[in-house]
């Protein structure tokens, strides 16, 4: 009763902010024209740079199963459609990292247990969030003047904070760190365990050292891959402000309160366009923004799905 309640208003959530910027915010006809005069090339470039995104997370990830001395290392490719099937779930899931589910229980037996499987999955994640943390403090630096914008403050602190937080859960101390939060005992457990598998990690520095090169190489990726959606709907601006504002809107779409992040990556995008006056009423190019990206995923997603009841049969 309660979890259907709460999926409720998420749904509600999402819909209602779409709805309020639709009706009252963003001019239909403008948000045609951008959309219409999308540029094709762009956007199949973009949707490529999602693809190779892909391939370079299977093998981040592959990495990181063949650290533990049980496991027993799933293919390339076998990874990359759990990606896709997880992308399938991440279309209705509370958050974007919702399909994270899914591949925990698709290398399960690969890594010898769903706990040493999940802690897989979350050192990866990690990992790559604190080269996001990173992208976005570097990015503020040259923005730091005598009057920083909001925006630059933003990823200072972020990127600052989010980088110290993601080397802390990675670092060796963590388990150490858990015994003195007053967690229930079954809840400890559990974070112990999977504490104690990321930790071990670093017993495979080289490897660790791969998967962090991965890590730059796909997140790197990701921030041109939205870049080349902004250009595709004539948002004017540079490579670099990508590096500081995409982060931000990664770690919004991550909070529990809509569906696959719909309407916060919305409300975030036009906030984030309102930095440079430049650029004109944000409305327009940050809906379409928004919504080229829900497209990909959508298609993706549905590829995963097909991948998902084929597995079925």
């Amino acid at each position: 009763m309660k979890k259907g309640l709460i999926l409720t208003l998420k749904i509600l959530f999402s819909l209602g902010v779409i709805l309020y910027l639709l009706l009252f915010k963003v001019d239909l006809g403008s948000l045609w024209k951008v959309l219409s005069k999308a540029n094709p090339g762009l956007l199949f470039l973009s949707f490529s740079l999602h693809l190779f995104g892909l391939y370079l997370s299977a093998l981040r990830w592959k990495v990181l199963i063949q650290c533990q001395e049980e496991a027993k290392t799933p293919s390339t490719n076998y990874l990359v459609g759990s990606y896709l099937v997880g992308g399938f779930f991440n279309l209705f899931l509370p958050t974007r990292f919702g399909g994270d589910i899914a591949r925990v229980m698709d290398t399960r037996e690969a890594a010898a247990s769903t706990t040493r499987s999940f802690a897989i999955v979350a050192a990866e994640r990690i990992n790559g969030l604190a080269v996001l943390f990173l992208f976005a403090l570097l990015a503020s630096f040259p923005l730091l003047g005598s009057s920083p914008s909001p925006l630059a403050l933003t990823g200072l602190l972020l990127g600052a904070g989010g980088l110290l937080c993601a080397s802390l859960a990675l670092s060796p101390l963590f388990p150490l760190l858990l015994r003195g939060l007053p967690l229930p005992k079954k809840l400890r457990s559990t974070a112990e365990t999977v504490a104690g598998v990321v930790s071990s990690l670093w017993v495979f520095p080289r490897k660790m050292a791969l998967v962090t090169l991965f890590s730059l190489l796909l997140q790197f990726n990701v921030i041109v891959h939205y870049y080349f959606i902004g250009r595709a709907v004539g948002i004017a601006l540079p490579l670099a402000p990508y590096f500081l504002f995409m982060p931000i809107v990664l770690v919004v779409l991550v909070l529990p309160v809509s569906i696959n992040g719909i309407g916060l990556r919305e409300l975030s995008m036009v906030e984030i366009l309102k930095s440079f006056p430049a650029l004109g009423n944000p409305y327009a190019p940050a809906l379409a923004f928004s919504f080229v990206d829900l497209l990909f995923n959508i298609i993706l997603g549905a590829i995963g799905g097909i991948l998902f009841v084929s597995r079925k049969r």
